[in-house]
């Protein structure tokens, strides 16, 4: 039998069967996981059964072979480079569609935590304000590109985006304006930011109208104020839980994002987030993890690899509460977040940058997404011409090109090579992941896959238990009663 289409994966003494999209894993037992190996090997059948008993080598293909008849598997000599070339191909003929824009209405910031990766003070290089003209023209262009679509989302960024509170204001009552020339279409608007300008009055302005508030919160004060400070220098913890306390007051809806750098202690974080009572959570790497990590906060492989084998731990543990009736506690709520984060997409790459997200400069220039900004390589368009779909396709073949490794990996439908900043170099090329990093994001996925086998389990056993604590997180039930 070829299983040219088969991959087998071995995790901490687990063993499983998976096909290219490995979207269906096969739990098998170490010595299945050997015979086929040895299959795959090349070994002869009449070889193995000098080691093995006849029946079982039997029982083995016919029951890969049934799976494969029945579509359970995939045999199939696909790979994620050749893919890419299909959807690339693809994507060549199809107009420009966007479902998602982020406006970049200020690239300046009142703050100047040291890992901010839009270079000094979130300034992209270009520190400024965008004009009401120009986030006009934005946020019309980002209309006139969706003329398919029955939802809209539009992202106010920065840098911190409350400086140009004029524009975002501006943007919100233009489409409360003109909505109904839009056949029913929504628009949903969000921002993150540091809410050090948060006031009772923009507090109300985006509770009337719908606005999605992110606030950046890196946990309890010593672990917040260690980067996150003033332009001063100064902490700036007790005036973000100010924030925090307003929108609470206000009943704002407000989500919060965290930024972990390296030695952060993850139970004590946690502990901090559960006795405040978050409900949605984004919680992220300061940075992708290097091989030689160029500032203190940067993770290194080795710090990388120990972060997420705690964090895989935290995600079980979020399962142990759901059982124990525990349904609000946050590794439960995180336990919910990462269930509908982990889902893999039927998209090939890693998110819709170029596809159908855009960010947008405050010069007017447009990228695939908000970490390219000011990379005049990454432009990919103008507000005067709109987007060129030939640059982003350079942009994509390059990415492929740097992504030769994930040929031959099974994981590659779930990794999907990553994004392309995290492959830009510092001289701007994009290039191959290290294959150390490589390993501990097979490592992960592994471990996913073993753990969503498992969680099956526990869905079937407790059904309404952790049926009530997963649908909580889901983007449609979520969006389900937006008005706008």
């Amino acid at each position: 039998m070829d299983l040219k289409g088969i991959n087998l994966v071995e995790s901490n003494n687990r063993y499983m069967l998976v096909d290219y999209l490995a979207r269906k894993p096969v739990i098998i037992s170490k010595r299945v996981y050997d015979i086929l190996s040895k299959m795959k090997s090349e070994v002869s059948i009449e070889t193995l059964k000098e080691e093995y008993d006849a029946d079982l080598i039997e029982t083995v293909l016919n029951t890969v072979n049934d799976m494969i008849q029945r579509g359970v598997i995939e045999n199939t000599d696909r790979n994620f480079y050749v893919e890419g070339e299909r959807v690339i191909c693809n994507y060549k003929e199809q107009d420009v569609e966007l479902l998602e824009g982020m406006i970049m209405v200020s690239q300046d910031c009142n703050m100047a935590c040291t890992y901010c990766y839009g270079g000094e003070s979130g300034t992209y290089n270009q520190k400024g304000l965008m004009s009401i003209e120009m986030a006009e023209r934005c946020f019309r262009y980002l209309l006139s590109v969706g003329t398919e679509r029955e939802f809209q989302k539009v992202i106010f960024f920065g840098g911190e985006p409350l400086l140009n509170m004029e524009v975002i204001k501006h943007i919100v009552l233009l489409w409360e304006k003109i909505k109904q020339n839009y056949d029913g279409r929504k628009i949903y608007f969000a921002l993150t930011t540091n809410g050090l300008l948060l006031s009772s009055e923009i507090v109300k302005f985006f509770k009337d109208y719908n606005v999605g508030v992110s606030i950046s919160l890196d946990g309890p004060r010593e672990i917040h104020n260690a980067n996150r400070v003033l332009q001063n220098g100064s902490a700036s913890f007790d005036k973000v839980m100010q924030a925090i306390e307003l929108m609470r007051k206000c009943e704002l809806p407000f989500s919060v994002r965290t930024t972990i750098t390296k030695n952060v202690d993850l139970d004590k974080l946690y502990k901090f987030f559960e006795e405040q009572d978050f409900d949605i959570h984004t919680i992220s790497l300061v940075d992708y993890p290097m091989v030689h990590p160029q500032r203190e906060y940067q993770f290194d492989l080795k710090t990388y690899e120990e972060f997420s084998k705690r964090q895989r731990e935290i995600v079980h543990d979020g399962c142990e509460d759901i059982l124990r009736g525990k349904k609000n506690s946050f590794k439960a709520k995180q336990m919910s977040v990462s269930f509908h984060n982990s889902k893999c997409s039927d998209f090939h790459f890693i998110c819709g940058a170029g596809f159908w997200l855009a960010t947008f400069g405050l010069d007017g220039y447009i990228y695939p997404c908000n970490r390219l900004v000011g990379h005049e390589k990454f432009r990919i368009g103008d507000i005067d011409n709109g987007i060129n779909k030939d640059k982003m396709v350079k942009i994509l073949e390059e990415f492929l090109d740097a992504s030769k490794n994930c040929k031959s990996c099974w994981a590659a439908s779930h990794c999907k090579g990553r994004c392309f900043h995290q492959k830009v170099n510092n001289k701007g090329a994009l290039k191959e992941l290290p294959i150390g990093l490589c390993d501990i994001y097979r490592e992960n996925i592994a471990d996913s896959l073993f753990f969503a086998h498992k969680f099956k389990n526990y869905i079937q056993e407790n059904k309404k238990d952790f049926g009530e604590a997963i649908i909580r997180y889901d983007a449609d039930y979520m969006m389900k009663n937006y008005k706008k």
